[in-house]
């Protein structure tokens, strides 16, 4: 249970090429550029994305968080989770 729920974060935002992470009263915010990978496991319960900056921040360094759902009968992967991928690889690719 520790590495599938209670590693989640409270509270994940987006503002322009920055994402701002809350947990417990404690908040961080990283840029784009400082994110060395996503993974977005869609298929889990919960749906899971694990966030790992390339650097130690207050909350560590691999920030795990619950998309909020879509709900489909055909498709199980969140379209804003991929988009949010693909901004996150083209500020990458323009630094």
């Amino acid at each position: 249970m520790k590495k599938l729920v209670f590693d989640l974060l409270d509270e994940v935002y987006e503002e322009g090429e920055t994402l701002i992470f809350k947990n417990r009263g404690k908040t961080v915010m990283v840029s784009f550029n400082d994110i060395k990978n996503v993974n977005y496991q869609s298929f889990g319960s919960p749906p899971k994305v694990t966030i790992s900056i390339r650097h130690e921040t207050e909350l560590g360094n691999d920030l795990s968080f619950c998309p909020v759902r879509k709900m489909s009968l055909f498709k199980r992967q969140n379209p804003e989770i991929l988009a949010l991928i693909d901004r996150i690889d083209e500020a990458k690719r323009r630094a």
